[in-house]
């Protein structure tokens, strides 16, 4: 199952002398916060004015210096302009999420399903977000893919790799990756049927998982690069953070963590590097351990979106928080891995080649398999109109013959 189009890189200015990274000896381990994805919509009954409000208010009181990531298509407005101005005057970089988002990963080999992105469309787009965001004293040329999709061949990867180098951009990549706008649509969903609904609940969750994330890559990254590092968090500009990124900074704090501005923390050279893997992106501690060979029973692949978020952490956040909607999310979850699991055993090892009838068959199985999990979401909402998107897709090619005709 692939929703991630649901879902969801930077450069500072160069920097000339010696460039500090984190030491060996450091005594605590270094984290920054930066948030993607800026928009104007209300979230969690509170206005855009509210949310972005709270979130810089929450930032400024623990001394916090971050970086949001612009997208220009949720800012091209007045009131857009006036959001990303706020940050700026409170001293946080700017940097560029390109304009439309696009899931650069696709392409009309792997992903037939999904719109082709091309590298001189990616490249456009790119281009296209600066007019928005160029003009604030804080801007500063860190590009950060949409998705953490960084290409899905080689050309690609590398076009986009140098054509940000000519245009004097560094990759704005994230070390720890999370899912927080998953838990961001749940808590929206509780809040806009029960305006006076007791959210910590989703707060306690919230601070649970990036926790348990954090962890997962800082010991990665130890094992990776035998160093730490400076680690950077995606999380995203939404009602969910407005409301509880300050007990997230105080989690970490206490648990012996240093919060530290985010131009300190790209300024470690481990940004500097480019894993050669694909498909490419993903979070840079993931991709490389992904380039070293030696961690794949670690690491899963989206790196944080998928089933995992779009399913099974919701499905979680309801059982956690006490919610009747965890089974409709739990059985959806298990229908489509139990077919993905049956595919992949099918197909195991190299590229099959089946025959045309057992293609038929695998096909209308995969069809069956999203019918029916399509169906347990829809009878929970009562809307069938409600799914807007829903896609699958064969991760491995499978080679099906063509005789002209077949007996079935």
């Amino acid at each position: 199952m692939n929703r991630r189009k649901f879902l969801h890189c930077t450069a500072i200015t160069a920097v000339s002398g010696k460039i500090p990274i984190a030491s060996e000896q450091a005594q605590v381990p270094e984290i920054a916060f930066t948030f993607d994805d800026p928009t104007t919509d209300d979230k969690a009954n509170l206005t855009s004015h509210e949310v972005n409000t709270r979130i810089l208010a929450t930032l400024a009181s623990n001394n916090i210096k971050s970086i949001l990531f612009v997208c220009g298509k949720r800012v091209d407005s007045n009131p857009g302009r006036q959001l990303v101005a706020a940050w700026d005057r409170a001293g946080h970089l700017i940097g560029n999420h390109s304009y439309s988002h696009l899931y650069f990963n696709s392409s009309a080999e792997t992903e037939p399903d999904i719109k082709n992105v091309t590298l001189a469309e990616f490249e456009a787009d790119a281009l296209k977000n600066e007019p928005l965001i160029r003009g604030y004293p804080r801007f500063t040329r860190l590009f950060r893919y949409p998705f953490f999709k960084e290409g899905d061949t080689v050309e690609k990867r590398e076009g986009m790799r140098a054509f940000l180098q000519k245009h004097g951009y560094r990759v704005g990549r994230a070390t720890i990756d999370a899912s927080d706008w998953a838990i961001d649509a749940r808590l929206q969903k509780r809040a806009q049927a029960n305006l006076n609904a007791n959210l910590s609940g989703y707060r306690d969750f919230f601070l649970q998982h990036i926790w348990e994330r954090a962890q997962f890559y800082d010991s990665l990254a130890q094992r990776v690069l035998a160093r730490p590092v400076r680690h950077t968090l995606l999380l995203h500009h939404s009602g969910l953070n407005a409301l509880f990124v300050g007990d997230l900074i105080a989690m970490f704090r206490n648990k012996g963590w240093k919060p530290v501005d985010a131009e300190f923390a790209y300024r470690d050279p481990v940004y500097d590097q480019q894993p050669k893997i694909l498909p490419a992106g993903e979070s840079l501690i993931w991709a490389l351990a992904k380039e070293r060979g030696k961690f794949e029973k670690e690491l899963r692949y989206p790196g944080e979106d998928d089933v995992c978020a779009l399913v099974l952490i919701p499905a979680a956040v309801e059982v956690y928080y006490g919610g009747p909607d965890w089974r409709a999310f739990l059985l959806s979850a298990l229908l489509v891995g139990g077919g993905a699991m049956a595919i992949a055993l099918a197909t195991h090892g190299p590229p099959p080649k089946v025959s045309t009838r057992f293609g038929f068959l695998l096909v209308n199985l995969l069809w069956l398999t999203m019918a029916l999990a399509a169906r347990v979401v829809t009878d929970w909402s009562g809307d069938p109109g409600s799914m807007v998107e829903y896609q699958v897709r064969f991760t491995r090619p499978i080679v099906v013959p063509d005789p002209g005709s077949t007996r079935l």
